[in-house]
């Protein structure tokens, strides 16, 4: 088993390095849409077929008109759901585009240039609204989002105080209406210093390092 596993590895090493940039970069692009399928009823099955067919049509990365079709669509989905669209619709956009733009000059250079400009871009961005936002550096987003998510339950009763039925009773509470009650009577329960120095740390360093490839880029 593992001599196997090692031969997939060496095998998909070998294929990477044969790739010019443009190349890895497209196929990889096109792997995003087919592991995690985005858009709606309508346009979800043609991103889907273009990019299973830029993968599996020899050269047909190389097209002009296949990232034109791709920028479109992932563009209408931004479109569409603008309001509710998250940050990875808007990156998936983008990156057809620039991949789009790269295809029609025939210059990987051109790829890679906005490759640096959008993950510079992004970051510098996104790390000037927390230091903007008067809400995120008193870390009420991750004393909610912590409460709130429950990917993060076991994170939190593993490193602080609080205990899963905290948990709940908080969730209930800002899951409820509650814009009525005072809010520090309607608290379920005092909010531990453990768990104020977990979401401070996690503030910390979310800006940190959002801020550092910024200016890495």
């Amino acid at each position: 088993m593992d001599e196997v596993r090692a031969g997939t590895v060496s095998r998909l090493r070998l294929a990477t390095l044969e790739c010019d940039s443009f190349e890895l970069a497209a196929k990889l692009t096109f792997l995003t849409p087919l592991f995690s399928p985005v858009g709606d009823w309508y346009i979800r099955p043609l991103i889907l077929c273009l990019s299973a067919a830029g993968l599996l049509v020899p050269d047909l990365w190389r097209s002009r008109w296949l990232w034109t079709l791709l920028a479109l669509l992932t563009t209408l989905r931004v479109w569409q759901d603008w309001i509710l669209a998250d940050n990875h619709a808007y990156l998936l956009a983008y990156c057809c585009l620039a991949c789009a733009i790269s295809a029609w000059l025939r210059d990987a250079r051109v790829l890679a240039l906005n490759a640096r400009l959008l993950i510079g871009l992004t970051f510098a961005f996104a790390a000037w609204q927390k230091w903007a936002s008067p809400d995120y550096p008193n870390c009420v987003f991750f004393l909610s989002t912590f409460l709130l998510d429950d990917r993060f339950e076991d994170f939190v009763v593993l490193l602080t105080s609080l205990t899963y039925e905290q948990i709940d009773l908080a969730r209930d509470y800002l899951e409820g209406d509650y814009r009525f009650e005072p809010a520090a009577e309607a608290l379920p329960f005092a909010i531990p210093v453990s768990f104020r120095v977990l979401s401070y740390l996690s503030m910390a360093w979310n800006l940190f390092e959002q801020t550092l490839v910024a200016v890495a880029r």
